[in-house]
């Protein structure tokens, strides 16, 4: 079966590249602000991230994945899921104006940061809109500049605010000016090409809700099950010390994007192999989805756990050295964080499922981190996280294998792993053996990382070409690679 043209590489490496620029922000943070203005920062917006999920918005963003995999007949439903996200984000808006009074008291913010949070929140959910719809239409070159250069402009944008005014309040300000800017443009191009309305379109709504509801109010539990350990620790330590525990739990934008970049591109064919029940397929597109996140991921973990130090102390200064010890135990997070749990789901419209799961560990992450923070603190609070994401990995494996009639052996690239995972723990040993070398442990950090790197992808490069979309693999019955038409993901 001939694979439609498609590949996640220009979304990551263009969103990886705004995202480098991203890094800054917190450097320059930790050089210009003093902590508690930095754990003030952080926690607004983390309540900024959590607005899709609580104007019930995530779900619809998500479906645009679902239906633009159905082409023309799903267009009447991103319309109506545009006029939708609208909807709801003017409701949010709306509520939290209403409970303005008292977010200062809820939150310990000042009224101005509330104003500022209030007039954000309306935003947020729209000005992603038109990304993903580029994307799930295939677009992939066109949403990956659309989103890139976008991401790089509020970047910087906050950047200048943080730099001339030195308060949180201003960077949200900043955010919510280029986010506004954002659906101006969207509603331009959008309206254009006919898949964004210029007057509100509900044509479709009860269908767009009845996929998009379950997955929303999902997102909700998704945030408990990811985010507890913040949601808990912002309340309970001091800004500052909020600060050192977030700066620990490094964001690294650029490995975030190549996960959700593969997610992005991987949903729209899952749907239409699962559409056409060609589970061998479907197979096929996880197994590859997986093996391009895991070629990055594993060489990283294994990277931030050995470098966390230098990797602080570059990024933050050493007055934060203290968080590297939360970065080693961060890095496990991200091993399983990787791994695609409810792709098939997505792709399959079952928001029942999402739903459920979602819920149910939510709960037990939310009750699993307050139960290990009262023990341990802040470090109880990580190793919740961490528990919490591997099992949600090993529920929705388990739902793929058993709904899908799936193996296991077909579905994981078992090679694959075991080469980046020999040669990442390779090169790690070689870096921690000649630390000894080096006058201080930022020259270390810079050569011997700069090595790791070289050798790791000039490796992959010449030993697996495939993986870049450089050759072909032929499909063997034994093995289960790809057949004479494949060269990488979605192909």
């Amino acid at each position: 079966m001939k694979r439609e043209a498609g590949t996640h590489w220009p979304i990551s490496i263009l969103n990886g590249l705004s995202a480098m620029v991203a890094l800054f922000l917190p450097m320059l943070m930790s050089r210009y602000l003093v902590a508690d203005d930095i754990g003030r920062y952080k926690i607004l917006f983390l309540y900024l991230m959590t607005v899709p999920a609580l104007s019930l918005t995530g779900g619809i963003e998500n479906g645009l994945y679902f239906w633009a995999g159905l082409g023309e007949e799903g267009k009447s439903k991103v319309r109506s899921g545009w006029s939708l996200t609208f909807a709801h984000s003017l409701i949010f808006f709306i509520i939290v104006i209403v409970t303005f009074p008292w977010l200062p008291q809820w939150f310990g913010w000042t009224m101005r940061e509330s104003l500022a949070f209030a007039v954000a929140s309306f935003s947020v959910a729209l000005s992603t809109f038109y990304e993903a719809l580029l994307i799930a239409r295939n677009q992939i070159w066109k949403g990956a500049i659309f989103s890139s250069s976008f991401d790089t402009v509020k970047t910087m944008s906050i950047l200048a605010a943080v730099l001339c005014f030195k308060t949180a309040e201003s960077a949200v300000w900043a955010f919510a000016a280029t986010s506004f800017l954002k659906i101006g443009v969207t509603l331009f191009f959008g309206a254009k090409d006919g898949w964004i309305p210029r007057w509100p379109d509900f044509s479709s709504a009860r269908d767009v809700m009845k996929y998009s509801l379950p997955v929303s109010f999902s997102g909700i539990f998704d945030l408990l099950m990811n985010y507890s350990d913040r949601f808990l620790l912002s309340v309970i330590i001091t800004p500052a010390q909020f600060a050192i525990y977030t700066f620990g739990c490094l964001s690294l934008p650029p490995l975030q994007i190549i996960e959700r970049s593969v997610n992005k591109v991987l949903i729209p064919k899952l749907t239409l192999a699962i559409k056409n029940k060609d589970s061998e397929e479907a197979c096929h597109l996880y197994r590859e989805a997986l093996e391009q996140i895991m070629m990055i991921y594993i060489p990283a973990v294994i990277g931030l756990f050995i470098f966390a130090e230098p990797i602080i102390h570059l990024l933050f200064t050493e007055k934060y050295i203290g968080a590297a010890s939360f970065l080693r135990i961060y890095s496990i997070w991200y091993l399983f964080s990787a791994i695609p749990y409810d792709v098939a789901a997505r792709a399959s419209g079952d928001g029942k499922w999402i739903l459920r799961t979602n819920i149910i560990m939510g709960i037990f992450s939310f009750l699993l981190c307050g139960l290990l923070t009262w023990l341990w603190g802040a470090y109880g609070a990580l190793a919740s996280l961490i528990l919490s994401v591997a099992i949600l990995r090993i529920r929705g494996l388990a739902m793929m294998l058993f709904q899908l009639s799936w193996t296991f052996k077909k579905m994981i690239p078992f090679r694959s792993l075991y080469f980046f995972l020999v040669l990442s723990l390779s090169l790690g040993i070689f870096s921690i053996a000649a630390k000894g070398m080096f006058k201080n442990d930022l020259w270390w950090f810079f050569i011997c990382g700069g090595i790791f790197a070289i050798i790791y992808f000039m490796a992959l490069f010449f030993i697996k070409k495939e993986l870049f979309g450089l050759n072909k693999k032929t499909k063997n019955k034994n093995n289960n690679n790809f057949d004479d038409n494949n060269q990488g993901l979605g192909r």
